[in-house]
């Protein structure tokens, strides 16, 4: 009779599938319910667990059987096919339902058995085990057993797979400005066996690589993931810019393995009071200048891509006029007096040029250089604290004011 807890949570050698080839000897004692025959039997068996995936087996016995009839012995054989289901297991000891065909004595005679099973830990991989069942036979009804015996249980084990990790964003554009309109972004991930993952993360950075959320868990991660990009009800990402995804997972066998992909934000539209304002810090410039940084092909085609989706933008909204204003980092913010004069001698003029050069960019794309006015707020109103050297960079920035002229209907929402 095949045994069902080849799940017993012993060491394993290796993390993977495992199919579990078993081997055993028993005993058993039957008992027919429709008559005074008695007798017992001796078996060997053979057996294959789909390992540790799948509760469910297959297992194969045959041995010498013998009944008593009032005094007269009855020798024969016996066969039993039977499949299994795992109800638990535990550290020692675990519990099974079996069931299938047999057959009995000389002439075969055919019947169908059920039993359940408790297996006892009695080594690293041997297990004595004891079983009640009851057989009905076409010939003579039903009969009960009692049986006891002792397995071995070899692993045949299978690879890991790796995890190919597989990542995707939606929507197209994040855009939580609380207009409604993709407010969320959603992650969607997938691993080839999510029951071989013991770890994994989702980190996302800014256009400049500087961290701006991370999540890191045990177990196999979650098909979706929502992120609001808010935080304190202040929004972490600014717009026009592309962040990088890497999501990262571990498998049992410790390998690291991880896919990518790139979140792109909308023109975030943010009401602070009566303005309608649009936050613009990845315009990169050269230095304490106003032109626009040269210092590698990416950093040219990141302020190529930015001026190119404000222009669509302000493009979709002909009735619209806009104020450029250019801000900056105070660098000698210990001292007032010093910081106040480098305010006004340095950095208002530089953010007024770089507002400018803003301006100049647009109307090289084809926006009326009637619709645009420029200012240099230098660092009058920075986004965060001077002495905040992980974060101060978010005050060299250029924002937009929109203005609403006598035949605009309505702030706009959505860009296309």
């Amino acid at each position: 009779m095949f045994i069902g807890n080849l799940f017993t949570q012993v060491p394993q050698v290796y993390p993977g599938d495992r199919l579990d080839l078993s081997t055993w000897f028993l005993t058993r004692r039957d008992n027919a319910l429709s008559s005074e025959t008695f007798g017992g039997a001796l078996g060997v068996g053979l057996g294959i667990n789909t390992g540790t995936r799948y509760p469910l087996g297959l297992g194969l016995e045959g041995g010498y059987k013998f009944n008593y009839q009032g005094e007269v012995l009855v020798p024969g054989y016996y066969l039993d096919a039977l499949g299994i289901w795992k109800l638990g297991s535990w550290e020692s000891f675990g519990m099974s339902v079996l069931a299938g065909p047999n057959w009995l004595g000389q002439d075969w005679i055919p019947g169908i058995k059920v039993a359940t099973e408790l297996d006892l830990l009695a080594g690293r991989r041997s297990y004595l085990f004891f079983r009640a069942g009851t057989t009905w036979r076409f010939q003579d009804g039903f009969s009960f057993s009692w049986e006891m015996g002792i397995r071995q249980n070899t692993p045949l084990v299978s690879p890991v797979p790796e995890a190919s990790p597989k990542l995707m964003v939606s929507p197209g554009l994040f855009s939580p400005d609380g207009d409604g309109i993709a407010e969320e972004m959603v992650f969607h991930t997938s691993v080839t066996r999510p029951d071989m993952i013991v770890s994994w993360s989702l980190d996302i950075q800014d256009p400049s690589g500087r961290p701006v959320m991370g999540r890191q868990e045990l177990g196999s991660p979650p098909e979706i993931l929502r992120w609001n990009g808010m935080n304190n009800g202040e929004p972490l990402v600014d717009s026009a810019a592309e962040y990088q995804v890497l999501f990262q997972v571990t498998d049992v066998l410790e390998r690291a393995t991880w896919d990518t992909a790139t979140v792109q934000t909308d023109v975030l539209i943010i009401l602070e009071g009566d303005k309608h304002r649009i936050r613009v810090p990845y315009i990169e410039f050269a230095p304490y200048s106003q032109e626009f940084s040269s210092s590698d092909i990416k950093t040219i085609q990141g302020n190529q891509n930015v001026l190119d989706r404000l222009a669509n933008f302000f493009k979709k909204y002909p009735d619209y006029k806009f104020r450029i204003l250019g801000h900056g980092n105070i660098v000698d913010w210990k001292n007032p007096l010093r910081a106040a004069a480098e305010n006004l001698k340095t950095i208002k003029p530089l953010s007024l040029k770089r507002a400018e050069t803003v301006r100049t960019a647009l109307v090289a794309r084809g926006i009326d250089l009637s619709r645009m006015e420029v200012e240099g707020r230098g660092g009058d109103e920075p986004l965060v604290a001077f002495g905040d050297i992980q974060n101060n960079w978010r005050n060299r920035r250029v924002e937009f004011i929109l203005v609403k002229t006598s035949g605009a209907v309505g702030v706009p929402k959505e860009v296309p």
